[in-house]
């Protein structure tokens, strides 16, 4: 059986270039040059040689970003940006005990005030928000010796 040729074998028209990252020669389809392509011999030297569209611009930072909410921040933001901008020390501020540290928020208002937060051990960071008689009202000591919840 005779093979057909494709109607349109022969018709792509190549145009000789220059890189633009490596100046290196290479060849490229009419119609890529004419939609604004065909600059690069090559993907890699495009990723080398292209500059970001946002390079050299300030991000806006702090109040100056849109999604700024001050004082309505949620919890987590507010603990992520305090442990940010305040010092971690060294040991527990209460009992000078070393060791893994949380920030304690000191009035019970979450605020956005450094000074109104400070780095205690887990120990001290319970016992100052009654963590364990909250806990206390919950269950219920069975007669097993076992804590159950109460329903």
């Amino acid at each position: 059986m005779k093979k057909r040729i494709p109607w349109n074998k022969g018709t792509t028209k190549y145009i000789s270039k220059r890189c633009v990252g490596c100046s290196c020669k290479f060849k490229v389809e009419e119609w890529e040059v004419k939609r604004g392509r065909g600059k690069y011999c090559s993907h890699k030297c495009y990723l080398k040689n292209v500059v970001a569209w946002n390079k050299g611009i300030p991000s806006p930072k702090g109040k100056d970003h849109p999604n700024w909410k001050g004082d309505k921040a949620s919890y987590s933001a507010i603990h992520r940006w305090v442990a940010r901008n305040n010092t971690k020390p060294e040991c527990c501020s209460k009992c000078r005990k070393k060791g893994r540290l949380e920030l304690a928020n000191i009035s019970g208002k979450y605020k956005r005030e450094i000074d109104d937060y400070e780095w205690l051990c887990i120990k001290c960071h319970r016992n100052m928000d009654g963590w364990f008689k909250k806990v206390m009202k919950k269950v219920v000591r069975g007669k097993d010796g076992r804590f159950y919840k109460k329903s």
